[in-house]
């Protein structure tokens, strides 16, 4: 089974757990794994791997439902 070229995560509060997730997929993709988040500590994963494309998305706002879906 080949390796796959790249992958997309989608997480609007990807905490630590989730960075170990895809930090440890990081080296079975060709180009990359893009980590799209809005949360405020995944900003450090993509200085911790090169092979890390880190996107920024709206941060989780909780006020209302309303808020929540946009």
């Amino acid at each position: 089974m080949s390796e796959a070229k790249c992958l997309i995560m989608l997480n609007q509060m990807a905490g630590p757990l989730f960075c170990e997730l895809a930090i440890g997929l990081s080296d079975k993709f060709w180009d990359a794994v893009v980590l799209h988040t809005g949360h405020p500590d995944a900003k450090n994963i993509s200085s911790a791997n090169p092979n890390i494309c880190l996107m920024s998305a709206p941060i989780y706002n909780r006020k209302s439902k309303l808020t929540r879906v946009l």
